[in-house]
């Protein structure tokens, strides 16, 4: 029968370096990972749906801040129960004077991973929109598709500048779009001025 070899005191302190050596460097590589910030990972993302909202948590109860739109990128950091982190997390305060809710001391974007895609989607072809409502006044709408607008919200800004035009409150249109802070209510800008004239739908329709 083969006898096992013996275990010299060189070779048991052999085997203990190598093993403390080993489990020093595993507990620092693991050190290493949890330092390593989720932010380190973010990667390219782009929005599917017409109009997302973008919240300060992941919850349809969270505070929405703003919209994304199809076509633009997003950076994902962070993915929980469904919902896609695309900021790195800061200071709250900033938020706190608009959203008095919030409870906590950093804060992030957070939109619905639904409608994130690593491939970024195709628009449709632009609707044709009628002869009646373009105007070389004006200067800016958006089009259909853009910022997530319909073709009829899109006409009903032109008709909405065309009678600004019409009655003389205003000499060119050089901006409009949907409100975000006014629900249900679009805008024109005349040029040389300051503010926003708003408007609903069924005014123009």
């Amino acid at each position: 029968m083969r006898r096992p070899p013996k275990t010299t005191i060189s070779s048991f302190l052999r085997w203990w370096n190598n093993s403390v050596r080993w489990r020093w460097s595993f507990a620092i590589a693991l050190t290493f990972v949890a330092w390593v910030p989720v932010n380190a990972i973010a990667d390219d993302y782009y929005v599917t749906a017409n109009s997302l909202n973008v919240r300060l948590c992941p919850a349809t109860s969270c505070p929405a801040t703003n919209k994304l739109y199809r076509g633009q990128k997003v950076e994902l950091f962070q993915s929980r129960d469904g919902w896609a982190r695309i900021s790195e997390f800061y200071d709250a305060s900033v938020e706190k004077a608009e959203f008095p809710e919030i409870q906590e001391d950093k804060v992030a974007r957070w939109v619905s991973a639904e409608f994130l895609s690593r491939n970024k989607p195709t628009n449709p072809e632009p609707a044709a929109l009628s002869p009646e409502i373009m105007d070389p006044r004006i200067k800016y709408v958006p089009g259909v598709g853009d910022y997530g607008l319909t073709k009829r919200e899109v006409v009903a800004m032109r008709r909405f500048a065309l009678k600004l035009l019409k009655d003389g409150s205003c000499t060119a249109i050089v901006n409009a779009d949907k409100s975000v802070g006014k629900a249900g209510q679009y805008y024109v800008q005349c040029e040389g001025e300051n503010r926003s004239r708003y408007f609903r739908l069924a005014d123009v329709e």
